[in-house]
């Protein structure tokens, strides 16, 4: 995950100072080994995955704290480790089609660097949710982009893509892991 390495890079220390000794880690996967008080809706053994709250880490250790509510169920068609790869690029994808952008079935999005982790969760979400999506990315990556469900693919090398893609585009923007990522929502005339 880009915001480990950053973090432990010290590039985010402006942002979050970390006080040393510091334990990194904010996606997880594992098995509940104990309970706090109150908690009702898990028990000991069940398989979850999830992130703790952003200021909280901790991951990276064998054994971590979260809130119960930070908690998903674990699909059993995925490993641990695999699981362990999906809450904050998974999130973030649906945070930003779906909460700050509110797109809807039938609409059209362009998801810049697709074949990135945010990018490749943001195409899939997208489909599954019965948008057209248009990705960017290099040219070794324009199958994968297919693969994962994109309508139209541009090579950012090749092309400028704003001359690909038609329409007014409103556009939304969040600050992700120090570089800004784009989500247009295309209102076609």
């Amino acid at each position: 995950n880009p915001v480990d390495c950053k973090a432990r890079a010290g590039v985010m220390s402006w942002f979050r100072p970390l006080p040393l000794p510091f334990i990194l880690g904010w996606d997880f996967s594992g098995t509940i080994a104990a309970l706090g008080e109150g908690v009702t809706e898990w028990t000991v053994g069940d398989e979850v995955y999830g992130h703790p709250p952003i200021f909280s880490s901790g991951t990276y250790a064998e054994y971590t704290i979260v809130p119960s509510g930070a908690c998903a169920r674990k699909p059993g068609s995925i490993d641990h480790a695999h699981a362990a790869a999906v809450p904050l690029t998974g999130l973030t994808a649906w945070q930003a089609l779906f909460e700050h952008a509110q797109l809807q079935p039938g609409q059209r999005v362009l998801i810049q660097s697709g074949a990135g982790g945010v990018g490749s969760f943001a195409i899939q979400l997208a489909k599954a949710r019965g948008l057209h999506v248009i990705s960017t990315a290099s040219a070794g990556n324009l199958d994968l982009l297919r693969e994962l469900g994109a309508d139209q693919v541009i090579d950012y090398n090749a092309v400028q893509f704003e001359k690909q893609v038609s329409g007014r585009s409103e556009e939304h923007t969040s600050e992700l892991q120090s570089r800004q990522y784009l989500v247009c929502r295309l209102l076609l005339e």
